[in-house]
């Protein structure tokens, strides 16, 4: 019965990944993948059925396992369909540090993002971004990978099972942890600008705001915090750095979790931003006292 169960399962995967595989190579689309599993699952349906009736136990068990696999990883692939108005770029392009608390020296840094609908030729956007005087940082092209995994962390945020925040949340987080509802918490509340990556900046601007931190050099600051304070990591470090040196800032904070990332495009740029990696607020905070102090 096992060996049954366990071939059903075997089976089902083999035929999933199959499919997905075809889907994340941009072979097959979001509609044709489904329509496949959905296809799949109607036929295991119909055998089931004909076994079920003509009392063959063995596959009975065979097909029936089979079946709840597909039709559970079916259910899982179907948020899918919410994507097909995704975009076929994405631009990056330069965005101005902001010190949300004026004289506190903390700039948060976000980064442009320009999405361009379906069709949209690379070299139109080139030329529009040139055309408007903006630079691109960076262009990607949305394909199936991309969308699969934003589908993903969509589950998994709705599930509670990522440290990710949109920027409402972000804002909703630092409020917390501030203990203040004050209305410049709310100003990087922008879903284009790069997400949660100014929590850390904006607790650190409301403690200046506080008198709990004493801060006389600019410092671009781009990392998110979770509810216990801790600094979180976040997208686009390249982009980041490019504008972080293009605005004339010398020194940058940034998660420990963005280390790795950091390094790498610091030496991909050459760039010549100072960063210092930390792991919570209080970390942030004596990194700034040792920065002024030296």
């Amino acid at each position: 019965m096992l060996k049954m169960i366990l071939t059903g399962l075997f089976t089902s995967i083999l035929f999933y990944s199959a499919s997905l595989l075809l889907y994340l190579l941009d072979i097959l689309n979001a509609p044709v993948f489904l329509s496949v599993l959905f296809l799949g699952g109607v036929i295991q349906s119909i055998l089931f059925i004909i076994v079920l009736i003509c009392q063959y136990r063995m596959l009975t068990r065979l097909l029936g396992s089979s079946l709840l696999v597909l039709v559970f990883l079916t259910a899982y692939e179907f948020p899918l369909l919410f994507y097909l108005s995704a975009p076929s770029y994405v631009t990056a392009s330069y965005f101005a540090p902001e010190e949300v608390v004026e004289g506190s020296g903390i700039y948060s840094v976000g980064v442009q993002e320009t999405r361009y609908k379906k069709g949209t030729s690379k070299k139109y956007i080139t030329e529009l971004m040139k055309d408007e005087g903006n630079e691109i940082l960076s262009i990607t092209q949305i394909d199936n990978q991309i969308i699969y995994g934003v589908k993903n962390r969509q589950l998994l945020s709705w599930l509670h099972l990522t440290g990710e925040h949109t920027p409402k949340e972000m804002v909703e987080t630092v409020q917390s942890y501030l203990g203040t509802e004050e209305d410049w918490v709310a100003t990087l509340n922008r879903p284009n600008t790069g997400g949660d990556s100014a929590g850390l900046s904006l607790v650190l601007s409301g403690l200046y705001k506080k008198g709990k931190l004493d801060n006389q050099l600019p410092i671009a600051v781009s990392a998110g915090i979770d509810k216990h304070g801790n600094a979180t990591k976040v997208n686009s470090i390249k982009e980041k750095l490019q504008i972080i040196e293009q605005a004339g800032i010398h020194v940058a904070i940034m998660s420990k979790k963005n280390r790795d990332d950091a390094l790498k495009f610091q030496k991909e740029l050459n760039s010549k931003v100072e960063v210092f990696f930390v792991d919570d607020v209080q970390d942030a905070q004596r990194t700034i006292e040792e920065i002024n102090k030296n």
